[in-house]
């Protein structure tokens, strides 16, 4: 090369002992090699590497890696400066579809120490080869599987979409549904993704609905489904697959058994939202109502199910006057099914109180209110919704005296509707108080004074009733199930009163009720799940594993994730490993759901800080989180021992504890909490304390704004208004969205009020931003049923002239129209229920 003056640049070199090697002149290429190794200007490394690309190129992987034997680390064949040329063997050797040329090469490149690819390459290349491979006309997606897997996870996410996108595409223009699937699961084996037959369902039931049923039908014989059909976002897909199924010439007994199935599905996790139930329940079984029998037979163990449609399709033909199909309903498939007056009440007063009601019509209403008092005393627990329906008809100016007089008998006759006299004096007062005396005087003819019933609620001695319901228990009176029912809820209602609960008491009484025949519970408003609930909770807290596992033996299905955590984590504290162990493992094989960070700030999860640690890398174990979700668990021991200091007062300790936070995170910590306990305890040194920390760690713009709402939250409202005042104080996206998220948490919804006054003025914050607010509130506002709120909002938007676009307006019209159902709601969420 001297001699006819060519330059000895490494590029030249390396193509030659390319070239060289490509064409089988491997003796001469390593010659080449060994001469230049010895020139210092030369890299040895990029010489190598160049021989090591062609061997890749022939599928010569042995001699591939046999060259770098010995010297490996002498290159220094990770360091930044040869990160490409590796990337190119690599590179070649997906070229050619060498999966295991790439596992040997792997090793010989630059990775952390999670074995993904270090910083030192180049990742946008990475990124723009995995583009290649997808876009060849045939593809080579395991290419870019490959490359994918190489990826530190903070590559790694940006492109998963980039996979989802791929599949979605293949499952447009593929033929072979099948064919895609087994592509998605080659992505979940990767770790691309999760499900993805269930991704690939609610895609196509949105966009490709001619390949949503083959797609379905292939999920629920899957293991995929197993996993996880418990989750509630599968109901949408499920009931439009069973609805799809019905035909008219189908037999009623299979409709019947698509609606149960629907219903199941709607009803799996909490009570479903009222459009679905109408869409996808009500409106098809009104047009299958032959189906009905059938359905209600099926759903023979499921009585809050029963009484819930029961009162649904009460409710709608007694609306549309269709009297004498509800009478021959409640004869027929709904006889003996309890209904769930709340629920009815709206249109149970609209019956009864109807000017041109006939009399036939008066008595199917009030044969309905009569199902709402019990047949015994021993069945009468005051309120019930049925006299609050009696009370309203008689209260209602369209109720004249003689009407009054018609529907009493229409009542007494009847014989099951008997006030007690606590409710009987309340309405007869409430009756005189509306001018109504003569009314007030017909309704004793209602009165039943109930004996026993009455002795239990006014007993105090607790433990004499527990006595009582023991000896009954032991009697061989036949109707001992009847009877105890009652006393165990008035006996529970009685122990939940007091403080600190008596859990052994309660888990009696709960333990005793479980055993009593479907025959005495049916119906009966019991709130067993709630009161069971309550008392794991206490025994938790309070560390009692004997009641706790009694407890978890009767309803631990009844139980949320959060509290089977907490029970498992007291197990693990009293050193019961293996039982933790059992319960972590069938949560995650129920595939229920599991947040990290309420499980780390979760007051159910007792102990002290080494039982917590223990626990939590026991849960970190089971689940097999990745590290940042360890971090994020672990950090809630650190939330609660500063929450602990808090709430015991120790105020100069959270502080200094906060600054140790704030130190590590370079972000401030619990200034919130500090700045409100200060004010509410007039320590104004640590308040300035406080406000320095935040002023230091980011400026004195974020410590004026926590200042201003800590302010707000301490209702000094004028004191806010005049930090907010500051000028040039302005509020970034992110912040105003803690904010907010911070007050629906404490649901302190005046407070985002007052924060929305101070910063619509001055450009103090955005208007998107504001808007977002307003949004959220409007809608806390209307779950709440909290209309004056709602006008209180308006006003302060009308005294800023903030624009209200069309959303804004609209979301402000649908909640005023929300806030008078929200009783209606809140009764069918408490539909009888064993």
């Amino acid at each position: 090369m001297k001699e006819i003056g060519s330059a000895t640049n490494e590029e030249i070199i390396g193509s030659m002992i390319f070239a060289l090697a490509l064409s089988g002149r491997e003796e001469q290429a390593l010659s080449v090699i060994e001469s230049f190794s010895k020139n210092g200007s030369i890299s040895e490394a990029k010489l190598r590497i160049a021989y090591a690309n062609a061997k890749a190129k022939k599928g010569e992987i042995d001699s591939m890696i046999k060259i770098f034997d010995g010297v490996s680390q002498r290159l220094k064949l990770q360091s930044k400066q040869n990160a490409s040329l590796m990337l190119d063997v690599l590179f070649t050797l997906l070229d050619r579809g060498d999966l295991s040329g790439v596992e040997k090469w792997q090793n010989l490149l630059s990775v952390d120490e999670n074995g993904k690819l270090s910083e030192a390459n180049d990742f946008a290349v990475i990124m723009g080869r995995m583009r290649q491979y997808r876009d060849l006309k045939h593809g080579n997606i395991s290419a870019a599987i490959c490359l994918y897997k190489l990826l530190p996870e903070k590559y790694a996410r940006s492109q998963r979409d980039f996979f989802i996108t791929y599949l979605f595409e293949k499952l447009r223009n593929s033929g072979s549904v099948s064919e895609v699937i087994d592509l998605g699961v080659t992505f979940e084996e990767a770790g691309i993704l999760k499900n993805p037959r269930r991704i690939l369902i609610d895609h196509a039931l949105l966009n490709n609905r001619s390949k949503f049923y083959e797609l379905y039908e292939s999920f629920l014989v899957s293991d995929e489904y197993k996993r996880i059909e418990r989750r509630a976002h599968l109901t949408h897909p499920y009931v439009v697959h069973s609805l799809n199924q019905l035909s008219e010439k189908m037999p009623t007994e299979k409709k019947g058994e698509i609606f149960a199935h629907i219903t199941n599905a709607l009803f799996k996790w909490e009570t479903p939202e009222r459009r679905h139930l109408r869409e996808w329940l009500l409106e098809p079984l009104l047009k299958n109502l032959d189906a009905l029998p059938d359905l209600i037979k099926k759903l023979v163990k499921e009585d809050r199910i029963q009484s819930f449609i029961a009162s649904m399709l009460i409710d709608h033909l007694m609306f549309r006057s269709k009297f004498t199909i509800v009478e021959k309903t409640l004869d027929g498939p709904l006889k003996g099914i309890t209904l769930n007056i709340a629920s009815l009440k709206g249109v149970l007063k609209r019956s009864l109180t109807r000017p041109n009601a006939t009399e036939d019509e008066l008595k199917v209403a009030s044969r309905i209110v009569a199902t709402g008092f019990p047949e015994s005393d021993e069945r009468y627990i005051s309120p019930l919704p049925a006299v609050n329906v009696i009370e309203e008809v008689l209260l209602s100016k369209a109720v004249d005296e003689q009407k009054a007089r018609t529907l009493i008998k229409i009542w007494a006759d009847g014989g099951r509707i008997a006030l007690s006299s606590e409710d009987t004096d309340s309405l007869q007062k409430a009756l005189k108080d509306a001018g109504e005396a003569a009314k007030a005087k017909l309704i004793t003819v209602l009165k039943k004074k109930p004996q026993t019933l009455l002795r239990w609620k006014e007993t105090s001695d607790v433990k004499m009733l527990e006595d009582e319901a023991r000896n009954i228990a032991s009697s061989r009176n036949p109707k001992k199930h009847l009877i105890l029912q009652t006393l165990y809820a008035v006996i529970s209602e009685k122990r939940l009163t007091e403080k600190p609960l008596n859990v052994e008491s309660m888990c009696w009484v709960l333990e005793c009720y479980r055993t009593l025949p479907d025959t005495a519970t049916h119906g009966f408003f019991f709130e067993f799940e709630n009161k069971l609930r309550r008392t794991m909770h206490e025994a938790i807290l309070i560390r009692n594993v004997d009641v706790a596992e009694r407890l978890w033996k009767i309803g631990s299905k009844k139980m949320p994730t959060l509290m089977k955590m907490g029970y498992a984590a007291l197990l693990n504290a009293v050193q019961r490993i293996d039982d933790a162990k059992q319960i972590l493992s069938e949560i995650r094989a129920n595939a229920d759901s599991l947040d990290i960070n309420a499980l780390a700030n979760s007051p159910l999860v007792v102990g002290d800080r080494k039982e917590t640690e223990s626990f939590f890398e026991l849960v970190a174990a089971i689940f097999k989180l990745n590290a940042e979700s360890r971090r994020r668990l672990l950090s809630g021991i650190r939330v609660k021992e500063f929450d602990t200091l808090m709430s015991t007062g120790h105020l100069e300790e959270a502080f200094a504890f906060a600054k140790d936070v704030s130190a590590e995170t370079g972000r401030a910590y619990g200034q919130l909490e500090l700045m409100r306990a200060s004010l509410e305890n007039g320590d104004m040194q640590l308040l300035h304390n406080v406000i320095n920390m935040v002023q230091h760690k980011h400026d004195k713009n974020a410590a004026l704004l926590d200042f201003g709402l800590a302010l707000l939250e301490n209702e000094r409202n004028d004191h806010a208004a005049r930090v907010f005042s500051t000028s040039g104080l302005h509020i970034s996206s992110g912040k105003l969205e803690y904010f907010v998220k911070r007050e629906l948490r404490l649901r302190k919804p005046d407070v985002l009020l007052m924060l929305f006054t101070n910063l619509s003025e001055g450009g103090r914050a955005s208007t998107v931003d504001l808007n977002n607010l307003l949004m959220k509130l409007v809608g806390f506002y209307g779950s709440e049923g909290n209309d004056e709120g709602i006008t209180r909002l308006q006003e302060a938007i009308k005294k800023a002239s903030f624009p209200v676009n069309e959303e804004l307006r609209k979301c402000i019209e649908s909640n005023l129209e929300k806030v008078p159902q929200k009783r209606l709601i809140e009764d069918d969420s408490r539909a009888p229920s064993k």
